[in-house]
């Protein structure tokens, strides 16, 4: 991000150099022309790498886990009575892990039907996120935002959720 903003910074400033030159009333027509194209090549760069840089921002990290990456998954069950809009809160605060900096990939979903009858859906919601090493778990557990979350949806689940934890071979 630095040095798309530092390269941001040096496109205004060729801009700024445009305006001043065009605002000098030079009388070399072909510099003036060159510094037009110029500042419409800057504004078309400008334009694509603020295009670059939203794709950016919604990428999902998930996808950089590595050989010796510590994976967990967390399959929850609801209570028989809840409603649509405790489910959406569940959701809701569960989302709230993606605050938490050791997780490096946090990803929440719901089963799906593929047809693949070894393919178990005995679960109505799950977690998966990823983190560095053991370490890293090891802090997020105990970090308070996680415990926050765990207090929270206590209640919403019909008993405690499976837990897959692993390391990428």
């Amino acid at each position: 991000m630095k040095d798309f903003r530092r390269l941001i910074a040096q496109f205004i400033l060729i801009g700024l150099l445009f305006t001043v030159a065009v605002g000098c009333n030079d009388k070399n027509e072909a510099m003036r022309q060159d510094l037009e194209k110029m500042q419409l090549d800057l504004d078309t760069r400008i334009q694509k790498l603020k295009q670059i840089e939203k794709r950016v921002t919604q990428l999902d990290l998930v996808d950089l886990v590595e050989k010796g990456d510590f994976l967990h998954e967390v399959y929850f069950n609801f209570k028989k009575d809840i409603s649509e809009k405790d489910k959406a809160n569940f959701l809701a605060i569960l989302s709230e892990l993606k605050n938490i900096p050791e997780a490096k990939g946090t990803q929440i979903g719901i089963p799906k039907d593929t047809g693949d009858k070894r393919i178990r859906s005995d679960y109505d919601m799950v977690l998966h996120m990823s983190f560095n090493n053991l370490a890293d778990y090891q802090t997020y557990q105990n970090h308070e935002t996680h415990l926050s979350v765990k207090k929270r949806i206590g209640s919403m689940l019909s008993a405690p959720p499976f837990v897959y934890d692993f390391e990428i071979k």
